[in-house]
């Protein structure tokens, strides 16, 4: 199954706004309001063996509560040749907790933990600089942060359909 470890967070009006501009200035994907998460551990396909030794390494994390701030927007691979757009995320802790599950599977799929929210995918390589321009010191709220999940993903012609597996709690 093809899984990943992930924050989840509703969006706010500014963001569900901000989105709305830019489907109405290129052509995106927008990605689905339920699904807008930011990604700390891509895993890649794995199997239940190997889901249950994750279980197991993330049950012995402990975090507390911290809040994380949205602020600012950015394209990959660039703004220039944008494929897609992302808000930023500003948190020691979320830093801390991401570069720790990291460390702990770092033999197992993606390393290239970065702190974002991906809000839309590009149809097509499009210069998004002027646009992101508008919002790159857009504050877009604080967020209060007390869990991190283990997400099944599973491809659909649709979209990808999420399907949280397992949720790990701050300890207050």
């Amino acid at each position: 199954m093809r899984c990943f470890i992930a924050i989840k967070f509703d969006p706010g009006e500014m963001i569900i706004n901000m989105m709305e501009d830019l489907k109405n200035n290129f052509k995106v994907k927008l990605v689905e309001r339920e699904n807008i998460h930011a990604t700390i551990k891509f895993l890649g396909e794995i199997d239940e063996k190997m889901l249950d030794m994750i279980i197991k390494k993330m049950e012995e994390i402990k975090f507390s509560r911290f809040s994380a701030k949205l602020t600012g927007m950015g394209a990959f691979p660039n703004e220039r040749r944008a494929r897609v757009i992302w808000i930023g995320i500003k948190s020691d802790e979320f830093l801390q907790l991401g570069n720790r599950i990291n460390d702990i599977l770092k033999n197992i799929g993606e390393n290239n933990f970065s702190p974002h929210l991906t809000v839309a995918r590009l149809k097509e390589s499009s210069d998004v600089s002027d646009f992101i321009k508008n919002y790159r010191n857009t504050f877009f709220g604080e967020y209060d942060i007390s869990s991190f999940s283990l997400f099944k993903s599973t491809l659909t012609p649709a979209g990808p359909i999420y399907t949280e597996l397992k949720r790990f709690k701050a300890e207050n």
